[in-house]
């Protein structure tokens, strides 16, 4: 088996898994998996579990998992000469919204409890403040599995 491992601080939208991983202030990601096995992470199929860690000293979290998806991703010419892409409209579906973990608790679901289309979703989490902490551990098949 492979894992990826985040580090999830603050109260802003994360991309866990899909097009892009976010990378503002308060996501650290390392990785046990080789290069080619990270790019499972856009590949549903190869997730088996995914477990949440409250790690914050004292406080509990409220933590939303969900999936969003673009509609209407439009490009345009910015002001520095590159393309930029734009949002026209986001879906949000959630598995669940402000669910709390207590402090030093963890949760794990497993791949039938967050099924969804990964070609065309991303996963997200949100954290209910800006100094809770959550660790995510994401188990991966096998490459060849």
């Amino acid at each position: 088996m492979a894992y990826e491992y985040l580090n999830i601080t603050g109260d802003s939208e994360k991309i866990i898994i899909g097009r892009t991983r976010s990378t503002a202030s308060g996501l650290s990601h390392t990785s046990s998996a080789s290069r080619e096995d990270s790019s499972a992470l856009r590949a549903f199929n190869n997730i088996e579990s995914i477990s949440l860690a409250n790690v914050h000293a004292t406080d509990s979290v409220g933590v939303d998992l969900y999936v969003t998806a673009v509609v209407g991703e439009r490009n345009y010419l910015g002001k520095d000469g590159n393309w930029n892409a734009q949002d026209d409209t986001t879906k949000v579906y959630y598995f669940f919204k402000g669910l709390v973990i207590p402090n030093k608790v963890s949760l794990l679901i497993p791949k039938s409890d967050i099924n969804y289309d990964s070609k065309n979703y991303r996963l997200a989490i949100k954290l209910s403040a800006s100094d809770s902490a959550v660790d995510i551990i994401i188990q991966l098949k096998n490459k060849r599995a």
